[in-house]
């Protein structure tokens, strides 16, 4: 697999796996499409898709591939750095929770699903990386 399909494959994941707990509330609005028949109840239901798509997609482009070059530089690829990174950096919103007490259920909700979104993301990610150092090393074996 080539790395750009990796990296989008990473990202899609991340992006769905980040909304689930925001896609268990949104159901509402397919109750309110199908009851109304109004196009807003479609939007509040992919919302949470809509909203983490391009976070995932930014944290991935701005986290995660400086990561992959410093540690090929360092010589440390390891799928878990990937995992801990991702969840590490999905889960940050929920130290802002702290600068703004009265958010902090809402931000600890968003750290939630970063993290949930992160780890997802750099689970993939490592998983392709890993992939690729296997396939490298049968081939410098032969």
């Amino acid at each position: 697999m080539s790395n750009t399909r990796a990296f989008l494959k990473a990202v899609l994941c991340g992006t769905i796996s980040g909304a689930i707990p925001g896609l268990m509330f949104s159901w509402i609005g397919l109750l309110i499409f199908f009851g109304d028949q109004s196009w807003g109840g479609l939007y509040l239901f992919f919302a949470p898709i809509i909203l983490a798509a391009p976070v995932v997609f930014t944290a991935c482009l701005l986290v995660g591939l400086p990561l992959t070059a410093l540690l090929v530089h360092l010589g440390q690829e390891r799928d878990r750095y990937y995992v801990l990174t991702g969840l590490l950096v999905g889960a940050s919103p929920t130290s802002l929770g702290f600068l703004f007490p009265d958010g902090l259920v809402g931000f600890a909700l968003l750290g939630v699903s970063g993290a949930l979104g992160g780890a997802v993301s750099g689970w993939v990610w490592g998983r392709h990386r890993d992939d690729l150092k296997l396939a490298r090393s049968a081939v410098d074996r032969d």
